[in-house]
């Protein structure tokens, strides 16, 4: 799909013949994407009056062609056991990257 957008292929027209033998492909891997889930709570009810650290971590990354960030929790229960948990997500298709990845963590 980012190949398309970069090539400037409109939603109404045809794909180039040297992309539409990868289209079949694409389309065969969506499905699995309604496996994927992700909880609501952050951590279980027992947990939340019982851990000694809490802290929130951000990584950033790039490439020439995306970018994008990830926040995460990461607890330190009382009995030293260590948990974390996704918080959040962000990427984009970058053609000028610069510095946009620490730009989405802020």
């Amino acid at each position: 799909m980012q190949k398309e957008w970069f090539l400037g292929v409109e939603w109404d027209e045809s794909l180039p013949e040297d992309r539409i033998s990868l289209w079949p492909d694409w389309c065969e891997e969506v499905p699995q994407l309604t496996d994927f889930s992700i909880p609501c709570c952050y951590f279980s009810e027992p947990l939340v009056n019982k851990f000694k650290t809490l802290e929130l971590h951000l990584f950033s990354d790039a490439s020439t062609k995306a970018y994008g960030t990830v926040a995460y929790l990461r607890v330190t229960s009382s009995n030293k056991e260590i948990l974390t948990s996704f918080v959040a997500s962000k990427n984009r298709i970058a053609p000028k990257i610069g510095i946009n990845g620490c730009f989405a963590v802020s």
